[in-house]
């Protein structure tokens, strides 16, 4: 059994689904894989141990033999003690690791070298979530000591500041409702109940020129997210 695996947790070009998907193809012709899985993790934290995803986990069921393909090694693992376990493991019961930003052929951790790049590709991942969170976490502390709002309103809500700072800033900023984008969550809502997928519902968004908070085109993503926050009291699946 042959499988990829891709990942995505934001709206970066580089980590897309779709970028990752025309690197895979190509490979796939090259090596001659005409039937393969292909598992996809859309929206989902790197944060979170492979096995841990929705479809990540199905990679538990690897065996002697059995092929998995990664464009990158941060898309599987952002901890080191995490990927270096699964590596091992995966390279001592006979499974074959593709990580196709460091080698067009099988990961072999046996190998000094491969198995120093591979190491090395971890560390990155790991540095690049450490800091993310780091820099998440000043800049929330920074807006809770500022008493800013901590974030531009979501779909549906505005934000309404009572008064400004020394600095001129507003601050003391209150959530309140979008009348206008409230009648299009009520629509989505409805489009939810009769069983529309979160692509189907972007679609209809687009299809319709309702633009989304920031103005662009709806994703399942962002539809997701008008589902996600709980001030909307929409019922997730």
């Amino acid at each position: 059994m042959a499988c990829t695996y891709t990942r995505c947790s934001t709206d970066k070009q580089e980590n897309s689904l779709e970028y990752q998907e025309s690197v895979l193809l190509p490979f796939l012709e090259r090596k001659k894989i005409a039937e393969y899985i292909s598992l996809v993790d859309n929206d989902t934290s790197g944060g979170k141990a492979i096995l841990k995803r929705p479809s990540g986990s199905k990679l538990a069921a690897v065996q002697k033999g059995d092929t998995v393909i990664f464009t990158k090694v941060d898309r599987g693992f952002r901890e080191v003690a995490n990927g270096s376990y699964m590596l091992k493991k995966w390279h001592r019961i006979g499974v074959s690791i593709y990580f196709l930003n460091i080698s067009q052929e099988p990961i072999n951790m046996s190998d000094g070298t491969m198995k120093f790049m591979v190491h090395i590709s971890l560390s990155a991942a790991e540095l690049e979530k450490d800091n993310v969170s780091e820099r998440t976490i000043g800049v929330l502390k920074h807006k809770k000591d500022t008493k800013k709002v901590y974030a531009s309103a979501s779909f549906g809500w505005n934000n309404e500041y009572t008064e400004q700072n020394e600095k001129g800033e507003w601050i003391n900023g209150k959530i309140v409702p979008n009348e206008k984008e409230q009648e299009v969550i009520k629509k989505m809502r409805e489009l939810k109940h009769l069983k529309t997928s979160f692509n189907g519902i972007a679609r209809y968004l687009n299809e319709n020129n309702i633009p989304s908070k920031q103005g662009g085109k709806w994703s399942a993503k962002t539809v997701i997210d008008v589902f996600d926050n709980s001030l909307n009291n929409i019922e997730s699946v």
